[in-house]
């Protein structure tokens, strides 16, 4: 095995101008085998052999040598830090992770003038990023007793760092980058203060800050106008959550106040779906009331406040609404196993009363007509989104008339749209 580690090691010398990712997913697979022995680990640490990995990782190489690169390196981390116990060597090797984040973020501010979306700065740092995300997202997933999150939070201040980056950027992909990280680290320090004793002091698991991160990214997302970064953090909260699974409480305290974390989430996803709705139907403005009543009981005042500061947002978007109505959907589709019950005939009710923005008047109360309705023809994505939503959801979760009265509605909106001689080919 480690005649064909030297073999290896010596065709990438010389052939190391030469970019032939084969040979470097080789060496990654070989290095990923021979750190599942303990005499391999040894090895590993003594030869450094990690500081290449990290190098293709963050040259951004082929994405099957980044796969492989990526586990790797969490793998290795994990078993420094709990078969060795090696917490100086964990150091080293995230020291030589966060290196291009620390060394061009300071440098970049040293300067009396700083450069706001520096594009070269934003393509060394992504890699990097990438990393750690990773590192933090399988740190939560694998509930990790170590203390690799703790060393990357806390050692390394990584969200000050990231909080530097992200007031000198305007570039709403970059944003989602830092977003993204901000949300993992925000799930890692709640596992790692529940899991370990630092200083001789045990830290309470505190979800009151928690909380209040939260808000706080997605503030932060209004006020720069990152309305698909909005989406993107609902989503991913949702996922990490469930992820917590039985560490994770039915309600959360806030400010003394009792909220459940994923009725906060779930809200924000309906808010694109509605906002497309422009006009009430005859005989529907006392369901929709009903409906917007159980989404401010459900809601904690910051959510109210989102709400409200996300729609004034939508209003003022030069984009099409209807395509983040479709990023809504498809997000929550992605959840449908994840979903409670009562969050998914949420998500069927908002989809029901925009899907009446496609019905011709007097459709749903009267016996349906054949006209000409602008919206099939001007949003077709949106109307196939919300028929695949529907249809997900019912298949998955049965929803019925009791639960949802606004289910009995469907039947007369689809003798409608069948009748309509203009029906898109992507709706038919």
């Amino acid at each position: 095995m480690f005649f064909n580690y030297f073999s290896i090691q010596q065709i990438l010398v010389k052939n190391k101008n030469l970019q032939n990712p084969s040979i470097k997913l080789a060496y990654v697979t070989l290095l990923a085998s021979i750190s599942t022995h303990t005499i391999g680990l040894h090895w590993i640490k003594q030869t450094k052999s990690w500081k290449t990995v990290i190098e293709y990782c963050q040259k951004n190489h082929t994405v099957y040598v980044l796969r492989e690169g990526l586990q790797f390196i969490y793998n290795i981390l994990h078993k420094f830090a709990s078969l060795m116990n090696d917490d100086q060597l964990c150091i080293e090797i995230l020291s030589d992770i966060c290196l291009p984040l620390s060394e061009n973020l300071w440098k970049n501010l040293e300067n009396t003038t700083v450069a706001v979306d520096d594009s070269e700065l934003q393509q060394k740092l992504i890699p990097t990023l990438n990393i750690i995300c990773y590192i933090l997202q399988k740190s939560v997933e694998s509930d990790d007793s170590t203390k690799i999150s703790y060393h990357i939070l806390e050692t390394y201040k990584l969200e000050s760092q990231l909080w530097r980056l992200a007031n000198i950027t305007h570039d709403h992909p970059f944003l989602g980058k830092l977003l993204r990280c901000f949300v993992l680290a925000n799930f890692s320090r709640l596992i790692f203060t529940g899991k370990l004793i630092i200083n001789d002091t045990h830290k309470d698991v505190d979800f009151n800050k928690f909380a209040v991160n939260y808000f706080n990214y997605m503030n932060f997302s209004i006020t720069r106008r990152c309305s698909r970064n909005i989406l993107m953090m609902a989503e991913l909260n949702q996922m990490l959550w469930k992820t917590l699974g039985s560490r994770a409480p039915s309600e959360v305290v806030l400010e003394n106040q009792m909220i459940k974390f994923e009725d906060q989430l779930i809200i924000l996803h309906v808010i694109p779906i509605l906002y497309v709705i422009k006009s009430r139907k005859p005989g529907e403005t006392e369901c929709l009331d009903n409906y917007i009543m159980k989404l401010f009981n459900i809601s904690c005042e910051h959510t109210t406040r989102l709400c409200y500061a996300f729609r004034d947002l939508l209003m003022t978007m030069d984009q099409n609404v209807s395509e983040l109505a479709c990023l809504s959907i498809q997000g929550v589709l992605a959840m449908k196993n994840t979903l409670h019950r009562d969050r998914a005939v949420i998500i069927f009710q908002a989809l029901v009363y925009t899907l009446k923005e496609f019905a011709p008047d007097g459709c749903f109360f009267a016996v349906p007509v054949t006209q000409t309705h602008s919206d099939l023809l001007n949003s077709p994505n949106l109307l196939s989104a919300i028929l695949n939503g529907l249809y997900s959801l019912i298949k998955n979760y049965h929803i019925t008339w009791k639960e949802c009265i606004e289910s009995t509605t469907m039947v007369n909106f689809m003798l409608a749209l069948l009748g309509n001689p203009n029906l898109p080919p992507r709706v038919i």
